[in-house]
């Protein structure tokens, strides 16, 4: 126990930030899954997904705005790009949601989100950000499109 412990320790904090993250996304999917054990309604689903979304996100903003608002920054870019990715996200769950609504495997749908998002990701970062893409991270790309090609 003390070993795994000193794991968790010595991980940097982003990882350990989205490894969180995961657990409430791995949740989040079982429970999307399970809205489509009486009938695969996409539809619905995604738009009481999206206004569960948004209700606790007015909550946390009314919370941050009476008792921490130095959280709160507002300026145009960071409030017009986030919307963009809002607009983006929503419709990028409307096809999420409506995959997971064929009642394929959670975990294949998700090896073909994440390879595909990793690659695009790296491009992405590449093309707009000019991050550097190594040799290792390349073919582990590659391996996961490779990896999406034999599981369909």
């Amino acid at each position: 126990m003390r070993n795994n412990m000193l794991i968790v320790y010595s991980m940097e904090i982003w990882i350990v930030s989205i490894l969180v993250g995961v657990l409430f996304f791995v949740s989040g999917q079982f429970f999307l899954r399970e809205s489509f054990d009486i009938d695969n309604n996409y539809f619905t689903t995604a738009i009481t997904f999206s206004l569960a979304i948004g209700a606790i996100s007015l909550l946390l903003l009314g919370i941050s705005h009476i008792y921490m608002p130095e959280l709160l920054v507002y300026n145009n870019s960071k409030l017009i790009n986030a919307a963009i990715a809002g607009l983006f996200f929503f419709i990028g769950n409307l096809f999420w949601i409506y995959t997971i609504s064929t009642k394929k495997s959670l975990g294949n749908i998700r090896v073909v989100m994440a390879g595909f998002e990793t690659f695009m990701l790296f491009l992405v970062g590449y093309l707009h950000f000019n991050e550097r893409i190594n040799r290792t991270q390349f073919l582990g790309a590659l391996f996961i499109l490779l990896g999406i090609y034999f599981i369909q």
